[in-house]
């Protein structure tokens, strides 16, 4: 079939200003689709730190939202392990695991030399791995677990939680249960962006 998103994975829209009418009714129409498939949160990493890189500005932050595990990632070809806690650090950008309704791979493979293998279960290694590069250049993330659950009968809701809060940069992680929830935490970010206007010279959103 084909991929709503295309190809890729990944829909973009240029930034505007919010009061110029066409750039909202571009916006509405990209997201106009009924989408389906899988939730591919590394490539949103990657589509976001590539968008920051552009910038000179110091202080780079990314808003990560996600309302499941990463169903999809690239294929991972090196990995390190750091507290218990597998990083992709390579990828084949030509290939990926797509497990689709979960994070777990129908079949698992390892990556590394003959004498230290790490093996690659799910696509988390790559997701986490995404996000460490991306926070390793500078950024920092904000990530938002929207109504994390269950992994099926391979992660327990906490476990899933706690894999999501790797995602963010230490102490930048918050559930949401409800649609009130997550506007109120977008609000509050802005206010916080606003509010660092003043004691920040070189700002990138």
């Amino acid at each position: 079939w084909q991929y709503v998103t295309g190809p890729n994975g990944y829909l973009t829209v240029p930034i505007g200003k919010v009061s110029d009418t066409s750039h909202i009714n571009a916006i509405n129409d990209t997201l106009k689709p009924t989408f389906s498939g899988g939730t591919y949160t590394q490539i949103g990493i990657e589509q976001g730190q590539q968008m920051l890189a552009g910038s000179s500005n110091e202080n780079k932050m990314m808003i990560v939202l996600t309302d499941g595990v990463p169903t999809f990632s690239k294929k991972v070809t090196a990995a390190q392990t750091i507290d218990g806690t597998t990083y992709a650090t390579e990828f084949d950008n030509n290939e990926r695991d797509e497990p689709g309704n979960t994070s777990r791979l129908r079949r698992s493979y390892e990556v590394g030399t003959w004498w230290n293998r790490t093996r690659i279960d799910s696509t988390w290694p790559a997701t986490l791995g995404a996000a460490k590069i991306a926070k390793d250049a500078g950024l920092t993330i904000h990530t938002l677990g929207i109504q994390l659950s269950k992994d099926g009968d391979f992660l327990p809701e906490q476990e899933v939680r706690d894999r999501a809060s790797l995602i963010a940069t230490p102490g930048k992680y918050k559930d949401a249960e409800t649609t009130d929830d997550v506007s109120d935490y977008l609000n509050e970010q802005a206010k916080n962006v606003v509010k660092s206007f003043n004691t920040i010279v070189n700002g990138s959103i």
